[in-house]
This record gives C-alpha cells, sequence and structure tokens, in this order.
C-alpha cells in the first residue's frame, strides 16, 4: 500500500483525510505540533514541526506522497508557503507527490474573472489566510516539472 503522510494532520482536513486514507488501507502517518485529540485507528502520529527542512527532507524521504493541510491562520501565517516551498523542493529531490488542500480564494470566480479573493463580499477576516494559500498554488505553478504535485480547493 501507499505511504501517505499528512502534515497538520490533527486539523480539520487532515483528520478526514486520514481517516479515509486508513480506511482503504493505506499506510498513513500524521505530522503536527500536537497530539490529536481523538486519533484515527490505523494512523500513526508523530509531532514535528515541518518548517524545519531537514524534516521536510526526512519526511519526503520516506514516504510516497505527501498531503500538506497546513491552514496559515494564527501562529501559522506566513509560514505554510516556506514550509510548503521546502517540502515541494524535497518532494521534487525523492520523487515524492505531493499535494496541498488550499482554498477557494485562489480559484477564479468565473471564466476569465478575477480570483474569488478579489470579488466584492469576500470576508476580509479570511484574506490573509486565502491570500498566503493563492501564492502556495503560485509556486507550485511555476514548480519544476520534477515536482509531482496537486492542489485541493474545498
Amino acid at each position: 500500500m501507499t505511504r501517505i503522510a499528512v502534515i497538520g494532520g490533527t486539523g480539520y482536513a487532515g483528520r478526514h483525510i486520514i481517516s479515509a486514507a486508513a480506511s482503504q488501507g493505506h499506510v498513513v502517518t500524521s505530522f503536527s505540533r500536537s497530539e490529536p485529540l481523538e486519533p484515527v485507528d490505523g494512523a500513526e502520529y508523530r509531532t514535528a514541526d515541518v518548517t524545519n527542512s531537514e524534516v521536510a527532507a526526512a519526511i519526503a524521504e520516506e514516504f510516497d506522497v505527501i498531503v500538506s493541510a497546513l491552514a496559515p491562520r494564527g501562529d501559522m501565517v506566513g509560514r505554510v508557503r516556506p514550509a510548503t516551498a521546502e517540502l515541494a523542493s524535497a518532494a521534487a529531490a525523492h520523487g515524492t507527490r505531493l499535494g496541498v488542500i488550499g482554498g477557494a480564494g485562489s480559484l477564479l470566480a468565473y471564466d476569465g474573472g478575477p480570483k474569488v479573493i478579489d470579488t466584492d463580499g469576500f470576508p476580509d477576516a479570511i484574506k490573509p489566510e486565502a491570500s498566503e494559500a493563492g501564492d502556495v498554488l503560485d509556486d507550485l505553478r511555476a514548480s519544476d516539472e520534477s515536482l509531482d504535485w496537486f492542489f485541493i480547493s474545498p
């Protein structure tokens, strides 16, 4: 089975990804700064600081797929983009697939239109988070072709 690392596995999206992957028999390991309140059966949990380039490299070397569910909010504002860049660099070097859970703010409101974040009514309170997620998507789009990546905008 596929070895999957979920970065931010104790959060909302990460927990659901871990649950789905474990139920399919994949080997799933969560990396987060804290222990889960309700661990998912069949998943391993490790505490780690994935903003550290050595940690990112070790994860990319050990796993087949990395899914980053890091949210650029709270003390992670401004830290998710560089952390994702480190993961992307390590993933490309090791042939590891990288998935990122982003947000709708980075999508176009309609074909040829503005990004959702730039439309009237987009909440100011979440603009910093949406902006950083959009920057992550832009970085992935500009990455070297050796990086196998996907970006999901729930």
